[in-house]
């Protein structure tokens, strides 16, 4: 085929070995096939359209000709017309079946209705027939002809009809009407399996089905599991019976009963019962050795258990199977960084976007295992490569977000807003991305909310400016939210609520119904998932806003006992930060350092921490050190935080480095002019003190 004179006279010889004997046409199909990779489609459709309806390669002819029309011409008509064509010369259900998929795929589902609901007159047994003429329906998006339509032949049908029932309840599912859902698969339950093995299958799919209802709908985690203990036990039987009744079945059904274990053990892990959950996940893997979503999940408990050697081994498992595997290198990262193998940790995930350079989630996970080495700059190439060569419609969300993630961590949220708001509205990529701009609009600065120390050592409140600009942040945040989608994982459902409990405490932060508010939605949170670091987090920051200083420190130090996991790195580093607070404001320094010091451990880069040491080192009267840590938060802010730069100013004019102090004074004023103090408090006195 790369040698298009050659493999021209070879077909040609062939096409003259084989003329008119019985497979001519057949060779004439390869030579089309020939042409069309050569790009002369025009003399590929002469030779296709020669084939006749008594050639026994009729049917691959016309397909291959419509391949031409829809593919290369854009040309509907004729693409239509070739299948039109099959379905008069052979009218069959298979040309029914190929005329109809062919009107769905230029996109008028009625007309495929109109196609099948003929086929299936002339056809009633054909089950598929059935199935497709729902599917068009659906697909016309008119939901209630299509409700009608499988109810109807559900009812009428003297044999059970699974396939219809599952396109059912999923259309129910469609439209959020659960109680029908269930009472669609209940009624399939209803029959007695009469020991009938395709029946005991049928009813083990339906029970996942059913979980599958009870989940979406919002149902306790425990009738969900209840249902998956069913179908667990109903498949089991399925199994014992598989190997003599269906020798040929026994793969799909082990296959089958892996996704069981799998599926139970992810309810499981939501429902915080880690123990049987891996339990199920193993299972899954005797079932199925090769099981990658039960591999890949177990191998992510062990991550949050911290259970690193097994998370490795089942990484190492999945590249075994597939050296290819693009999740597993993610995971791998994550388990060499906490071994404190840094440089290997990065080297996975810059082989893997090596391999495949818009891998975005490869690309995500760099830049956050980067910022938390302190090294974030070293992704900017990449970034830089997937704006110069990705710029497809299909790119854009995926190298907007990662672009949005690089601008928060690098402290310019106005640039990440706008990077954000650009895939926003993406299928794929718009959840994060709203609540990322939403965390932004809360907190711009990324500072401790709630925060008594660093407040009083700035010695100003906040400019009427900044007020408003505060208030409109937290307006626009609220808008956000009133467009985020209601979430189908019960994860998603409470970041939610705690991100609405955040925006009802900041609205008003004087206000003590709306402080009570907030508090009781974070309580609720924090003690039905005792856990949940984020709302641990909220609760506290509440007591604290609240004046409940105490409460909020016994609140935080339940943070303490929490196993760290990259999910929650945020909310665990801004606990520790406001834990840290506390200890500050009663002088006790040295209790504050053991937080600080974790924040530092898990995240290099966090300036905040940075500069709370900095802080105490000032307290305590080593300047030298307060100097030295202040620098570390300068430049981890990327010498954005004017306050941040004040302080480390302040402590170089006290150890007469007064260029130092110059030096930061003017980067902090080219920003913000009129910053208080700085000109005349430092700036003014450093110039006099270099003064002969």
């Amino acid at each position: 085929l790369n040698q298009p004179s050659e493999a021209s006279k070879v077909m040609q010889a062939a096409v003259e070995h084989f003329s008119g004997t019985p497979h001519e046409m057949r060779v004439q199909i390869a030579n089309a096939d020939l042409l069309i990779h050569h790009g002369n489609a025009d003399e590929a459709l002469q030779i296709l359209n020669q084939v006749t309806p008594d050639e026994p390669s009729f049917v691959e002819a016309r397909k291959k000709m419509a391949s031409i029309y829809l593919k290369q011409r854009k040309n509907s008509k004729l693409y239509i017309n070739c299948f039109k064509e099959l379905s008069q010369k052979l009218p069959n259900v298979q040309s029914a079946l190929m005329l109809g998929e062919a009107y769905m795929t230029i996109q008028e589902p009625e007309k495929a209705v109109e196609v099948f609901e003929e086929a299936f007159k002339r056809n009633p047994k054909v089950k598929l027939l059935a199935s497709k003429i729902g599917q068009a329906l659906i697909k016309a998006h008119n939901y209630n002809k299509a409700v009608n339509y499988y109810e109807a032949s559900l009812k009428n049908s003297p044999e059970p009809q699974p396939d219809l029932r599952y396109e059912l309840t999923e259309l129910y599912l469609k439209k959020r009407q659960f109680d029908k859902a269930e009472r669609t698969i209940r009624a399939g339950l209803a029959r007695e399996t009469g020991g009938d093995l395709s029946t005991l299958i049928e009813h083990a799919k339906l029970n996942i089905l059913l979980a599958r209802v009870r989940r979406e709908a919002g149902d306790q985690l425990p009738s969900v599991v209840e249902v998956l203990q069913t179908a667990r036990e109903i498949q089991s039987r399925v199994l014992k019976r598989v190997g003599v009744e269906r020798p040929d079945a026994v793969a799909t059904q082990r296959s089958f009963a892996a996704d069981i274990a799998c599926e139970l053990a992810d309810v499981l892990v939501v429902d915080q019962n880690s123990t049987d959950a891996v339990r199920y996940y193993q299972e899954a893997l005797m079932h199925e050795d090769k099981h990658h979503k039960a591999r890949l999940h177990l191998a992510n408990l062990c991550l949050d258990q911290d259970h690193l050697d097994q998370c490795e081994h089942e990484c190492v498992a999945m590249l075994r199977a597939n050296q290819n595997d693009e999740e597993a290198p993610l995971i791998m990262a994550e388990v060499l960084f906490r071994k404190n193998n840094f440089e290997g940790a990065i080297q996975q995930l810059k082989s893997l976007l090596e391999r495949k350079k818009t891998h975005f989630e490869g690309l995500v996970k760099l830049i956050e295992l980067t910022r938390r080495m302190g090294r974030i700059e070293e992704v900017k190439p990449y970034i830089q490569v997937l704006e110069d060569e990705c710029s497809g419609p299909a790119y854009t969300a995926g190298v907007s977000y990662c672009k949005g993630l690089y601008q928060w961590y690098v402290n310019q949220p106005a640039k990440a807003l706008q990077s954000f708001n650009q895939s926003r509205k993406d299928s794929d990529w718009g959840e994060r991305c709203l609540f990322n701009m939403i965390h932004i609009c809360i907190n711009p600065d990324n500072e401790v909310i709630g925060s008594e120390v660093m407040r009083g050592a700035e010695g100003s409140s906040a400019s009427v400016e900044q007020m408003e600009a505060d208030k409109m942040a937290l307006f626009t945040a609220e808008r956000l939210m009133r467009e985020t989608t209601q979430p189908n994982h019960p994860r998603s459902a409470v970041r939610q609520q705690i991100m609405e409990a955040y925006i009802i405490m900041l609205s008003a932060p004087k206000s003590k119904s709306a402080n009570e508010k907030a508090h009781t939605m974070f309580a609720e949170i924090a003690t039905r998932e005792k856990e949940n670091v984020s709302a641990i987090l909220g609760l506290a920051t509440a007591q604290v806003l609240q004046k409940q200083t105490t409460k909020a420190r016994n609140t935080l130090k339940r943070v303490l006992k929490i196993a760290w996991n990259s999910a929650e790195a945020e909310d665990f580093e801004k606990s520790w930060l406001l834990l840290a607070d506390i200890h500050m404001q009663n002088n006790k320094f040295d209790l504050a350092m053991d937080p600080l010091k974790r924040c530092l451990h898990h995240n290099r880069s966090c300036f905040r921490a940075w500069e709370y040491m900095g802080y105490i080192s000032e307290r305590e009267h080593n300047v030298k050190e307060a100097a030295e840590r202040y620098e570390q938060a300068w430049l981890y802010s990327f010498q954005r935080d004017p306050n941040i730069g004040y302080r480390l100013a302040f402590n170089y004019l006290k150890l007469h480095s007064y260029v130092k102090s110059m030096q930061v004074c003017y980067k902090v004023l080219e920003g913000y002019p009129q910053y208080p103090r700085m000109q005349k408090e430092i700036l003014d006195k450093a110039k006099q003190s270099l003064k002969p």
